[in-house]
């Protein structure tokens, strides 16, 4: 892409036409998958067989909750992508439940989004004990914004005044806390007292102290989380993250977001679900469901698992107050449930997916509505090495199945590096 504009924080633009094809020499937009993604009875990078008639079908229509890894490819060529829509949506989250800052372009690095000074979830709060919190201790959380300079760091909150300090000063001090993000151990550089105190009172009018602290040069590298309940091995433990729950990148599509305001009574934004990238265009409902890559310009995100939903959803990111029917999480629970893996399903009971969480494996810009011609014959690696050789011996009994997998005829697998046995 050209020259780096100077867009501050909040600014849009109005996405650009769809193109649709899988032919070569076509004009490709800005979100691309995979050529071959799976149909509802087999699978490639997903679990096949997620639905059962009862919990899963919808008004004649198979979803699939594609949870898994039904094949992971350690070298793949990948002949074509097929287009998926393009980038309507941009995201970046400073500070972790924070008010999100949309933008018109943006870095993909391995730890998530970065825009200038901003990187996502680079800050966090932390109780004086070092706890972590979220918008679920406190829904005003999501109502304070993080604007980062060179030199100051600014905090904003619609009820309250901002305050602006001296960010170098602050963390030049170099009082490092420790905390976690659920069992994940975590640092960070204390922003200083003056925030602290303006936090305390916006968060819990002062009845309860907080910090913020900072990633910083202390952040020791966090690999992504591995569920102690089910293996997702598409996940590498080069794939990194700040302060972020789980995976760097969290991508949804616009047209799910359509279909599931038809169900609800108040419809609401796709701020609910806290994306760092919004696909729109040409996607289907749900058609993230069975994306096993997406490339977006130059930089390709490697699935690692659908995103399940809590009760973060249920807080209005405008008020920050829950909602009193819990909704939308309420409303997807009765057709966006797990039936298989049954391991994953009963842990996941209560949390209906939405959105799919992504790793990168290749850095670069992404705008929103951005246009280039997509090299269609460009070869895709994707690898994962580890113990190559020991995974691959599931392989042939995994084809002997009545649900085998179908590779598709537009690349070819050089080498299979296993998949998850249920």
């Amino acid at each position: 892409m050209g020259p780096r504009r100077n867009i501050g924080s909040g600014c849009k633009t109005e996405s650009q036409g769809v193109f649709s094809h899988r032919g070569s020499g076509h004009p490709g937009s800005q979100a691309m998958l995979l050529t071959g993604t799976v149909s509802s009875h087999s699978t490639v990078a997903l679990t096949s067989s997620l639905a059962t008639p009862k919990t899963m079908f919808d008004e004649g229509r198979r979803v699939a909750a594609a949870v898994g890894v039904g094949v992971l490819v350690g070298y793949w060529l990948w002949k074509k992508w097929e287009e998926a829509g393009e980038v309507v949506g941009l995201y970046i989250y400073p500070i972790k439940s924070g008010r999100a800052i949309s933008l018109d372009w943006a870095t993909a690095k391995v730890q998530g989004l970065a825009h200038n000074t901003l990187e996502d979830r680079s800050f966090m709060v932390v109780l004086e004990n070092g706890a972590f919190v979220t918008g679920r201790q406190s829904g005003q959380l999501l109502r304070v914004k993080a604007d980062l300079t060179r030199l100051f760091l600014t905090l904003s909150h619609p009820d309250y005044s901002s305050i602006t300090i001296d960010f170098n000063a602050a963390i030049s001090r170099a009082t490092v806390i420790s905390s976690k993000v659920w069992d994940r151990k975590v640092r960070g550089v204390d922003c200083g007292d003056e925030v602290a105190e303006w936090l305390s009172m916006v968060l819990f009018k002062g009845e309860s102290k907080v910090r913020l602290i900072y990633k910083g040069d202390v952040m020791r590298i966090n690999s992504t989380p591995r569920l102690p309940y089910y293996n997702f091995p598409q996940i590498r433990e080069s794939d990194t993250v700040y302060y972020a729950d789980t995976t760097a990148f969290l991508v949804t599509n616009q047209a799910s977001l359509d279909d599931l305001n038809t169900r609800l009574v108040s419809s609401v934004t796709m701020a609910q679900f806290r994306p760092n990238i919004v696909v729109g265009g040409t996607a289907t409902a749900f058609a993230e469901d069975s994306w096993v890559a997406l490339k977006i310009g130059d930089v390709v995100l490697r699935k690692i698992k659908p995103c399940e939903r809590c009760v973060f959803t249920t807080f209005s990111p405008d008020t920050g107050e829950r909602h009193p029917t819990q909704e939308p999480l309420t409303t997807l629970k009765q057709y966006r449930r797990i039936s298989e893996p049954r391991k994953l399903a009963l842990r996941w009971n209560l949390h209906p997916v939405f959105g799919a969480n992504f790793a990168l494996d290749k850095e670069g810009d992404i705008e929103v509505g951005y246009k280039r011609m997509a090299d269609l014959q460009e070869s895709v690696e994707v690898q994962q090495k580890t113990d190559l050789q020991q995974r691959t011996q599931d392989f042939p009994a995994l084809l002997s199945r009545s649900d085998s997998i179908v590779l598709p005829v537009d690349y070819k697998a050089i080498a299979v590096s296993g998949w998850p046995p249920i």
